[in-house]
């Protein structure tokens, strides 16, 4: 199963490859209030009431060159709408010490154990053999993290050494710009109760996160991210689709029982909370850009799929 790793990882919880960005996002964000983007299609949907406007703008949280510039459609409809609503503001997270030294606080293994005696014997093995090159301080801090933490930290390594992590991913990408002209930010989630998903998973699941990133090889997992960041960059929603249902007709094949509950916690239980909100915002008088991770729009029982059972016409932006 190569999978795991790349749904929960690439698409969903966006607080590690965010806030640990070292791109030059002044690359992208001119101090204007205004740049100008490329044609082409984009993950971008829309749902209006008699009052409200919530465009559905799916991202992903990573990025390269070729990102940037981003799609024309996107950008009117950012610059048209009176609020940003995304999944955590990353840049204020940034800001805030206190904030990071609590994100660290949750990370790390509470009883001063390490990462050996939360795992297999044969998990273990495979852990040090992979961190065998890297620095002491660093197979220190891994050590020390939380298994599913580990695994997070792990990948985002890879990104960074793979370049995935030298420019704004999209959901940074839309808040700097939020920040620089002092639109409204509304965050749907928060830091604790992203990290606290990861925390709630059993020791078999994130045991599992683990593994996916210790066994896959490096340039299949390359490939993959390349071939995700095609799809966003070319707007091909019905790959990213069959792509996603595809990993999760293995996953579910492979272990029901896992996949069940990172399924429960990771998907349905956000997607509803997610919906929810958006048939609040319907309920005002805002136009609202809401940009969340891909799967959450576009997936199975996702965002666009619960609004249309609610009666909700949903209309994909060109």
């Amino acid at each position: 199963m190569r999978k795991f790793k790349i749904l929960l990882i690439l698409l969903f919880i966006i607080i590690l490859a965010a806030c640990s960005n070292t791109g030059n996002e002044d690359l992208y964000i001119p101090e204007i209030t205004r740049i100008e983007g490329r044609e082409g299609d984009a993950l971008i949907w829309k749902v209006s009431s008699n009052t409200a406007t919530v465009y559905l703008v799916g991202t992903i949280h990573v990025g390269l060159e070729s990102l940037y510039p981003m799609q024309q459609v996107l950008l009117d409809a950012f610059y048209r709408s009176d609020v940003l609503a995304v999944e955590i503001d990353t840049i204020a997270i940034e800001r805030s010490l206190q904030t990071q030294i609590r994100m660290a606080e949750m990370m790390i293994l509470e009883d001063g154990s390490t990462i050996e005696a939360h795992v297999s014997s044969e998990t273990f093995e495979l852990f040090q053999k992979f961190i065998e090159n890297k620095s002491l301080l660093e197979q220190q801090v891994l050590s020390s993290l939380r298994v599913g933490f580990a695994a997070m930290t792990l990948m985002q390594m890879q990104l960074e050494e793979w370049g995935f992590m030298d420019v704004p991913g999209v959901d940074h990408f839309f808040l700097e710009i939020a920040h620089e002209i002092g639109k409204e930010i509304l965050e749907v989630e928060s830091m604790e109760y992203q990290l606290g998903i990861i925390i709630g998973f059993s020791k078999a699941l994130q045991e599992l996160q683990l593994r996916e990133i210790l066994e896959t090889p490096e340039e299949e997992s390359r490939e993959l991210m390349e071939k995700m960041l095609n799809m966003w960059i070319n707007g091909d929603a019905e790959a990213l689709r069959y792509l996603l249902e595809t990993a999760d007709n293995e996953f579910r094949q492979t272990n029901a029982t896992l996949f069940i509950e990172y399924n429960t916690a990771m998907m349905l239980n956000r997607d509803i909370a997610m919906t929810e909100s958006i048939i609040e915002m319907l309920s005002g008088n805002q136009t609202v850009f809401f940009a969340v991770g891909a799967a959450h729009i576009i997936g199975e029982n996702g965002i666009i799929e619960q609004l249309e059972n609610a009666g909700w016409t949903v209309t994909r932006v060109e």
